[in-house]
């Protein structure tokens, strides 16, 4: 059993409902496709009809996994009001505070199981953060992985995030995504290292450029004072639109930084270059 969605790619250039445009390139709803067809897999959810919040957790995985599991309370400056993680068992109920992730956190997951981990009324998880709202904060829950005992938990990918009112009526504060080049070369071998750094709540960032390539991973929050790697897999196959000349740098210059915190590009002002208007929608 499994599913599909539609679609998939598209047959020719123009706008489309495909998550794969016509060259090749990902689109945001590619880098959220991968996100929750990955085998291990958190999820969180806000029901419309009474303001309840759950999180369930699955494991595809060919084997048992340990996590740690800790939901957040933010708000829209990017400051952390309360965390807490779930009581332990299926369909638990409540939360216990938790300065980052702890024992009490912990979850084991058997190979192709899944498990509401977390159900609790909203307004008793914004109680415990003062000065919050449903309007002006929103909830991150991070899932860890836990290899083997002694080692440190990994977090899965980006935190999923729950918006418990629409996200155009949040006031963000400007965007100040500063994308920096780490290390890499024009190699197809060799994916090109960039660090992506805010100074402020950053949300959906998102990376675009007309070369040929894929930058994983993609469609990022940022906390401020944040820096995530993300590399830039060059595609093999010719495109038309790669130049055999091409450098690092000119990835740098093409580069184009989306987020929903401002219309247009959202790197600070010093780091734009005038060249930087390809965007692939």
């Amino acid at each position: 059993m499994g599913s599909l969605y539609w679609q998939l790619n598209s047959e020719w250039p123009g706008a489309s409902k495909s998550s794969l445009e016509y060259l090749g390139r990902w689109k945001v709803l590619h880098h959220e496709t991968r996100r929750f067809y990955a085998p291990l897999h958190t999820s969180a959810w806000l029901t419309a009809a009474d303001d309840v919040v759950g999180v369930h957790v699955a494991n595809d995985r060919p084997a048992a996994v340990r996590v740690n599991v800790t939901v957040g309370v933010y708000d829209f400056h990017g400051r952390r009001l309360y965390a807490g993680c779930p009581v332990k068992g299926p369909k638990a109920s409540g939360e216990q505070p938790v300065a980052g992730a702890s024992s009490a956190c912990m979850l084991a997951l058997a190979s192709g199981s899944g498990t509401v981990v977390f159900c609790s009324p909203l307004a008793a998880i914004l109680v415990r953060a003062p000065g919050c709202s449903a309007d002006s904060c929103f909830l991150s829950v991070e899932t860890r992985v836990i290899s083997h005992v002694g080692a440190p938990p990994l977090l899965l990918d980006r935190p999923e995030v729950l918006f418990p009112r629409q996200l155009a009526r949040a006031t963000l504060p400007a965007a100040a995504v500063n994308v920096s080049l780490a290390m890499g070369g024009g190699d197809v071998s060799r994916p090109v290292q960039l660090l992506v750094y805010s100074p402020s709540l950053a949300l959906f960032v998102t990376l675009q450029s007309p070369h040929a390539g894929v930058f994983l991973p993609n469609v990022l929050h940022l906390l401020p004072g944040e820096a995530v790697p993300v590399a830039f897999h060059l595609t093999p196959e010719p495109q038309p639109l790669m130049d055999p000349t091409w450098t690092p740098g000119d990835l740098l210059a093409s580069l184009v930084v989306l987020c929903v915190n401002s219309v247009g590009d959202c790197r600070a002002a010093a780091t734009r270059t005038p060249s930087a208007a390809a965007v692939i929608l």
